[in-house]
């Protein structure tokens, strides 16, 4: 990484989050928008799998979970 890129990286990650949205013409702050995005995809479906769970062990029947979550 050059020092140019490093300086950018730098100024990404002292964005705020409406900051942070620019577009920084750096492949390495790309990576780490994408990286951070999937993290962000993989909490949000930990999140739902455990609120499943918790409806499925809460539930009577299979039907009963089906119609709580609406599939």
């Amino acid at each position: 990484m050059s020092p140019k890129e490093l300086v950018t990286l730098l100024k990404y990650v002292k964005e705020d989050l409406e900051g942070s949205e620019k577009d920084f013409h750096n492949p390495y702050v790309e990576q780490l928008k994408n990286l951070i995005c999937e993290i962000k995809g993989s909490k949000e479906w930990v999140k739902e799998l455990k609120q499943h769970t918790q409806l499925a062990l809460q539930s009577k029947s299979l039907e009963e979970f089906s119609d709580k979550i609406k599939v």
